[in-house]
């Protein structure tokens, strides 16, 4: 069984790759610092409340531990990296080494400075930890023996800079250190068993010890007063509370009922839908790439964006996940016009091949099952709907028995495409697609043989663009979480883990 996960995490992370939407945050053109702040800013989430890095979940967690931790570095509105903790960095031509010097006026919120033995502590505790979060540690030389207690070697410290020593180039490492769960832990506040005893952190913010703080509420207090005026609640409510959420609440991780007082505001999740084409072998009509063009086509995204209802939106990029990702070709696109051309030019006699459907057994995928199965026959293709057990669908899509298959998949941003050696190769186990294409096993070559940062990033792209332009898959929908946020406060737009920057909150101009 441990096996059968491994490979169903496996395909999650290399799917991803592909598709979803980046949601770029918008540019900010008012000086929010001059404007009032509220006293206290309420959270309503139906998530518990966690003030560990790695064991934040979704984005309201996210949220939490931003509060506390901060990371190396931050992502801009157009997905650059921004020094944060991080003042430079240097990756070396052949892009194994990356070196980091920090800013040296970082403290933690006891006034301690930041050192780069504190980084090097909390990238060595997700390694041991060994957490979804902990991917990009593999790649860092000795992640293996650090793993049993030993000194991670290939983390080299000196006075305010600490390097990374890679296995192989890996044009996205930094970008890990942008994410959320890699929020600075300083040594001290970490015991033998990488259990957090303490709550000084490297954020913004620290946690207020009173009667308030209880296990489904806390209190989040700036640590300088200058910067924040305002604490911030976070409390874990039921369902049921946070439909209902009145004006007694600012903030809330889920869609308030009372629509006119609350605004909207999606948080673009790293999560996506797509439909998927397994050939089984090469006397397979799916074989033809021409057939699986035709059947992408006649796939309509809006009929699944429907049935995604307020929980997603539409895909815009074939690969928006990764930094290197590539625009959408036809093939993320519906046209039934073309579809029916090509299929009458395909099998000019009427004998169309059937295609079956596969999906996990589940009432979204029954309802996207039944959209895909309308609009194959409205050009012409008979198909068959086969559903599968949730416990065996991993089983099912890794021994290769599914030809037209939907599925979901999330990771973190951004990833490389490592993954896609082995789930594209002819010769892996985990084929996803079932396609031996030469021009495809030449890019996995050259991708594999890349030896510095820029050959390894455009041999990337060029990989991503023959699997798209071999239809195999299709993106139909991006994930979001819907925040309501009360009329009476205004604030920025979230970034895709769920982090807003605090300073730019402030009172809307007429209360509520």
């Amino acid at each position: 069984m441990r096996f059968i996960f491994n490979k169903m995490v496996l395909l999650i992370i290399t799917i991803s790759l592909f598709f979803g939407g980046w949601m770029l945050l918008k540019e900010e053109s008012v000086n929010e610092s001059n404007l009032p702040k509220p006293d206290v800013v309420t959270v309503w989430s139906m998530s518990s409340i966690v003030r560990d890095p790695n064991l934040a979940l979704n984005e309201s967690q996210n949220f939490q531990v931003s509060l506390l931790y901060e990371p190396l570095f931050l992502l801009d509105a157009k997905n650059k990296l921004i020094p944060n903790i991080a003042k430079s960095y240097n990756i070396s031509k052949n892009g194994t080494k990356i070196s980091i010097t920090l800013d040296e006026t970082r403290t933690f919120t006891d006034g301690s400075k930041i050192t780069p033995n504190d980084i090097k502590r909390t990238i060595s505790r997700l390694n041991i930890l060994d957490s979804k979060y902990s991917k990009f540690t593999r790649n860092i030389k000795g992640s293996g023996e650090a793993k049993s207690g030993l000194d991670f070697f290939g983390i080299t410290t000196s006075k305010n800079k600490i390097t990374f020593n890679l296995i192989t180039p890996n044009p996205f490492f930094l970008y890990s250190l942008a994410q959320p769960n890699t929020g600075i832990i300083p040594t001290s506040a970490l015991n033998e068993k990488n259990e957090i005893v303490s709550d000084v952190g490297s954020g913004s913010y620290t946690i207020k010890i009173d009667a308030q703080t209880t296990n489904d509420a806390t209190v989040f207090i700036p640590r300088d007063k200058s910067l924040q005026t305002f604490n911030i609640l976070v409390k874990t409510q039921d369902q049921i509370n946070v439909a209902d959420a009145k004006s007694n609440v600012d903030i809330v991780f889920g869609q308030a009922s009372t629509a006119s007082k609350f605004t909207r505001i999606n948080i673009p999740i790293l999560a996506s839908a797509s439909w998927n084409i397994y050939v089984k072998n090469g006397d397979s009509p799916l074989a033809d790439v021409k057939f699986r063009e035709a059947i992408l086509l006649a796939l309509n995204t809006e009929s699944y964006i429907d049935a995604y209802g307020s929980k997603a939106i539409k895909a815009i990029n074939f690969s928006g996940i990764t930094v290197d990702s590539v625009l959408c070709s036809p093939n993320c696109k519906g046209n039934v016009v073309e579809a029916k051309k090509m299929i009458k030019k395909l099998f000019p006699d009427g004998n169309i091949p059937n295609v079956p459907i596969d999906i996990e057994d589940s009432e979204l995928q029954k309802v996207l099952a039944a959209s895909a199965k309308k609009e194959l026959a409205d050009v012409g293709i008979p198909t068959t709907i086969s559903v599968h057990e949730p416990a065996d669908w991993a089983n099912v899509i890794a021994r290769g028995e599914i030809s037209l298959f939907r599925f979901g998949w999330v990771s973190e941003i951004p990833v490389s495409s490592d993954s896609l050696v082995d789930n594209f190769k002819a010769s892996s186990s985990d084929n996803l697609s079932g396609v031996v294409d030469t021009k495809l096993e030449n890019d996995i070559e050259n991708y594999e043989t890349s030896t510095n940062f820029d050959n390894k990033l455009k041999s990337s792209k060029t990989l991503q663009e023959r699997i798209k332009d071999l239809y195999l898959s299709k993106p139909i929908a991006q994930y979001v979480a819907g925040v309501s946020v009360y009329n009476r406060i205004n604030i920025p737009d979230f970034d895709c883990y769920g982090r807003l920057n605090i300073n730019k909150i402030s009172l809307a101009k007429t209360k509520n």
